[in-house]
């Protein structure tokens, strides 16, 4: 009833009022029925722009990125147009069909039913034609007839191929197990006793691309085994049956600090930096499957994160967000916690080691709070450090999120029952915070090597 009434008291605003709405359509400088049908156009698309009475505020086609709705603003989804009826931030759930923020004005209607289709005509007759054994020739409009045209072949040289005993051999000066095709379609080269559907006896060199299996771009039982180069990663992968692994190399053999840190878990990349004489990430790890904030990370075989504001395109410039039990991947006697095989979570005192570095005093390094001179400022994001810390700010312990690009939090894998301890910057504090806090609330990990 009430999107009845919403479209009635819309169409009765654009008829009956007095004032000039834009550009009127009926160049009288008042709204009239043209105006009421532009507004219909509008939401089937085909007029773009839409002259609103006063107090209403068009914003033409939604969108879900974060965009700041208010009450009266109107936009075009899917064809219709709707009105906000509560204030929000729109994402993938809050879509205009929500009624609880949203009420339709102007519904695009059905599509019509296809009209009857025509009678097919008659097919052509072929043109007249003549064979003579392996010739063509075919009859002109005027009766007359063409040439004959022999479309046989010419023989192939008789030594290229010869054909023995159900297989083909290949000779022509070569030896002659040089290519062996027989009766069960196997191929030999170097062999004329194939046992496979392809069998080499002797050395192989291949110049240009090489594909095993079925290469494209899903993964599944039928596919399993297939490999395949990512060119865009540089990697060679193979399907496990449900999804594209890489095959592993260790590109991590010969690592010096300052080198990309290649994590096989996922195939991602993570620049280092050196500070003093640790060896930090310089990026937030990325690690895990996503789950909604309101879920608890639980003690299971999947490593779990939560994305800011549940977009994972949070998770990929910003870093998943991780309760303490789930960074430390529910094991506190074990530090590497959830980061690559090598590097672990960092202690309270490894987090000391590099705020003395960077030039805190030994007395504030002890104590909690904001502490420091400008010791937070050299690892916010292009600080002087290369540390690149982010403000990815944090998932509270109610499952909602807060503080982005405000304030950022790290993990270290030090505890002081029923808490555990951190570290945190702020955009207009150029001091680090050391804190103790609720281990359910999210924050970021930056790994230490070993």
């Amino acid at each position: 009833m009430k999107k009845i009434l919403y479209v009635v008291c819309f169409l009765n605003l654009l008829i009956v009022s007095d004032k000039s709405i834009g550009n009127d359509v009926n160049s009288d400088l008042k709204v009239g029925v043209d105006d009421a049908i532009t507004a219909l156009q509008i939401s089937s698309g085909i007029k773009t722009q839409l002259y609103l009475p006063s107090g209403f505020s068009w914003k033409g086609n939604w969108s879900p990125n974060n965009i700041q709705y208010r009450v009266n603003d109107v936009v075009t989804y899917d064809g219709s147009s709707y009105i906000c009826t509560l204030e929000h931030k729109s994402d993938t759930t809050r879509i205009p069909t929500n009624e609880a923020l949203w009420n339709v004005i102007a519904r695009k209607g059905e599509k019509g039913d296809n009209g009857t289709q025509g009678v097919r005509g008659m097919n052509g007759l072929p043109p007249e034609h003549e064979w003579k054994n392996s010739s063509l020739r075919f009859k002109n409009p005027d009766g007359t007839w063409g040439k004959f045209v022999n479309l046989k072949g010419e023989k192939g040289e008789s030594n290229f191929y010869t054909i023995t005993h159900n297989s083909l051999n290949a000779s022509d000066g070569l030896p002659e197990n040089a290519v062996f095709v027989d009766h069960e379609g196997n191929v030999g080269i170097g062999t004329t006793v194939p046992s496979e559907k392809i069998e080499i006896n002797g050395a192989t060199k291949i110049n240009g691309k090489i594909q095993i299996g079925n290469n494209n771009s899903t993964c599944n039982i039928n596919n399993e085994g297939s490999i395949r180069y990512d060119y865009e990663n540089k990697y060679l992968e193979f399907c496990n049956g449900s999804s594209w692994m890489s095959i592993e190399y260790n590109s991590n053999i010969d690592f010096q600090c300052g080198d990309d840190l290649f994590d096989k878990r996922n195939n991602k990349s993570y620049p280092t930096v050196n500070i003093g004489s640790q060896c930090w990430l310089a990026k937030n790890l990325n690690v895990g499957t996503q789950i909604d904030g309101t879920i608890e990370q639980a003690n299971n075989v999947t490593i779990e994160k939560y994305c800011y504001e549940n977009n994972e395109e949070n998770c990929s410039s910003n870093g998943g967000l991780y309760q303490w039990a789930e960074a430390m991947n529910h094991n506190i006697s074990n530090s590497q916690g959830i980061c690559p095989e090598g590097w672990h979570i960092p202690s309270d005192n490894e987090w000391k080691t590099l705020e003395l570095y960077l030039g805190m005093a030994v007395e504030q390094v002890e104590s909690e709070g904001w502490r420091g001179t400008n010791e937070g400022a050299k690892i916010l994001n292009g600080g002087e450090s290369g540390f690149n810390g982010l403000l990815s700010g944090f998932r509270r312990t109610t499952g909602a999120f807060d503080d982005f690009n405000r304030h950022g939090y790290f993990w270290s894998s030090s505890s002081k029952p029923p808490h555990s301890y951190c570290r945190g910057l702020m955009d207009c504090y150029s001091t680090i915070i050391r804190a103790y806090n609720t281990p359910t609330e999210g924050y970021s990990i930056r790994c230490l090597k070993d």
